[in-house]
């Protein structure tokens, strides 16, 4: 038997949403990531508004950083205030005295509408290559380099903020040798050059309303992207007794009942970005005076691969349900936010739900009939959407079929 994913948000579909109450149960978890590999991680200046910030314009870059041979991914977020249309584009090189082979493995990207920015991209990362320019195994000469992605974003209506075209996207690739990965914005790709410069992170404008927050985004390289979690074995007779039973993703601390072990080491799973072109870095363990803003990580786009066990151990048929709700207070947040978009993958299918701070608070994404005395062992992927809230709660409960 496998998990049974619901739906989501897109296509025609019908989302099972509503407010759901978190359990008191919590689910201590352990989790190891793949700090050996690394993540790209794409997202100041999130307002690409300034032609100083464009590589064919000023000989700049978004972000560069050498990475190890293994599986690299690189993430972006961004919102375009041009209005005519952008490029968007991913260069590696290979500083080596010898060939380096590159080969794509997964790339989804979008500009279109919000949902697919957020979900849609993911449901074709998970497909393999459908956005991706470069599809195939390609050979990199020593000091040569190779776009794999070059993508044209569409422009804005017009310059003012709620008008910007958003737009994101995720790019795996296996490398042979140590790299350099760069990502940049232009208008011309012919015109950008060979040894561009990291867009500083000092650059501010407070007088302008897209940079307000400038200091909360960052562009840089985090410490792996890959989470796995311990098997999770759910039993029906404990979740009936407790009336279901949580664990919690995207904290900046954790204390029982809902405790957390990453790599062995009682902490937060917030991944540390090393921030571009500086010596600093944005972390949960960062002090809160002077450099506050530094704490503004979510593991936004970070991938959650999670085994679980779904135990009927009663003698009748049962259902168990799966949840992933908000945890951010209504009163905190605007009524115009958008909320939270959560990606679920299982099997080959891929699905995402939208949760709203304010209509819903939970998107129920699974449900499994489990046979008396019989079980499920499945595993599913977890990943929270681009521009979405924490902190995440991920609830399970069973009862009688």
């Amino acid at each position: 038997m496998k998990l049974n994913i619901l739906p989501g948000t897109q296509g025609n579909t019908v989302q099972n949403s509503l407010n759901f109450p978190l359990p008191q149960t919590g689910i201590p978890i352990e989790l190891s990531i793949n700090t050996n590999e690394s993540w790209v991680y794409c997202n100041f200046p999130e307002h690409i508004n300034r032609e100083e910030m464009l590589a064919d314009k000023f000989n700049v870059r978004i972000n560069r950083q050498m990475v190890n041979a293994g599986d690299v991914q690189v993430f972006y977020s961004h919102v375009n205030h041009f209005t005519k249309k952008i490029r968007y584009g991913i260069r590696i090189y290979n500083p080596n005295s010898t060939n380096v082979t590159i080969t794509p493995t997964n790339c989804g990207h979008s500009d279109g509408t919000w949902d697919d920015v957020c979900g849609g991209s993911w449901k074709r990362f998970f497909n393999g290559l459908e956005d991706c320019n470069i599809k195939s195994v390609t050979t990199v000469p020593s000091n040569g380099s190779l776009w794999i992605m070059d993508k044209s974003i569409r422009p804005a209506a017009d310059s003012s903020s709620s008008s910007g075209i958003a737009f994101s996207g995720n790019l795996r690739f296996h490398t042979t040798k140590a790299v350099a990965v760069s990502t940049y914005v232009y208008f011309d790709r012919s015109k950008v050059g060979d040894n561009t410069q990291t867009y500083s992170y000092a650059n501010t404008y407070e007088s302008d309303e897209h940079d307000k927050n400038r200091k909360k985004r960052y562009s840089g390289l985090g410490e792996g992207f890959f989470f796995t979690t311990k098997k999770i074995t759910l039993k029906a007779s404990e979740l009936l007794k407790t009336n279901g039973a949580y664990f919690s993703t995207h904290q900046r601390t954790y204390s029982s009942p809902c405790s957390m072990k990453v790599n062995n080491i009682n902490k937060s799973e917030l991944i540390p970005i090393h921030i571009a072109g500086t010596n600093m870095i944005a972390s949960v363990d960062t002090n809160k005076s002077p450099n506050e803003f530094l704490r503004n990580i979510g593991n936004w786009c970070a991938q959650y691969y999670i085994p679980i066990r779904l135990e009927n151990d009663l003698n009748y048929p049962v259902i168990f349900n799966g949840y992933v709700r908000t945890d951010v207070a209504k009163t905190t947040i605007k009524e115009k936010e958008i909320g939270s978009t959560f990606i679920i993958s299982s099997g080959g299918n891929t699905t995402y739900g939208k949760v709203s701070n304010f209509k819903f608070d939970s998107w129920n994404w699974l449900s499994c009939k489990v046979p008396a005395k019989d079980y499920i062992d499945d595993a599913y992927q977890f990943v929270f959407g681009t521009n979405s809230t924490i902190p995440v709660n991920h609830i399970f409960t069973a009862k009688k079929a």
